[in-house]
């Protein structure tokens, strides 16, 4: 038998700027001794990740040219802020587009930081678009659709066309 447990943390009143908020509320939760040894993945909300969809290209050969290619997809989104971010890449067919996501350095740091000093065993981090598409892609069949995450304040919409990414895009939402 596994004990599973799911929590969603939300972050408290801008008491800090950016992902600190939210950080220190995980460490609070994290705090509870019956956690201990336990399995983590731990799922960061779209506020803290940025997505780009690197086109293909027959000229990039290998595995670091095709970073090289996202990076420079992701300089040319987001300006220089995006040098230092952790980028991985979810490599689809061969000729076809990809979808990247990229990561404050800092923030991949201090989660796993976090779960050592809690004594978890930490599986893995993954982005919330990324978590929510891989679950809603175990159960589609079409090759061609549109795919929304949504959560409290922003909203991530890609479209997959013939088993291709075509375009991914977050917005912050405002109200209700």
């Amino acid at each position: 038998p596994i004990l599973r447990r799911e929590t969603a943390v939300e972050t408290p009143a801008a008491d800090a700027p950016g992902w600190k908020g939210a950080l220190h509320a995980l460490e609070s939760l994290l705090t509870e001794p019956d956690l201990r040894d336990a399995r983590a993945e731990i799922v960061v909300s779209n506020h803290f990740v940025r997505y780009a969809v690197a086109p293909w290209r027959d000229d990039v050969t290998g595995e670091a040219e095709r970073l090289a290619l996202v990076r420079h997809t992701f300089s040319r989104l987001y300006g220089a802020h995006a040098e230092g971010w952790e980028v991985r890449i979810s490599f689809g067919r061969h000729g076809s587009s990809s979808l990247a996501a990229a990561v404050e350095p800092e923030l991949l740091a201090a989660l796993r930081a976090a779960s050592r000093t809690a004594g978890l065993v930490l599986q893995g981090i993954e982005p919330l678009f990324v978590a929510g598409f891989n679950q809603a892609c175990a159960a589609l069949e079409a090759t061609s659709f549109s795919f929304v995450s949504v959560e409290a304040g922003r909203a991530c919409l890609a479209r997959i066309s013939a088993g291709a990414w075509q375009s991914a895009r977050c917005q912050r939402l405002g109200g209700e």
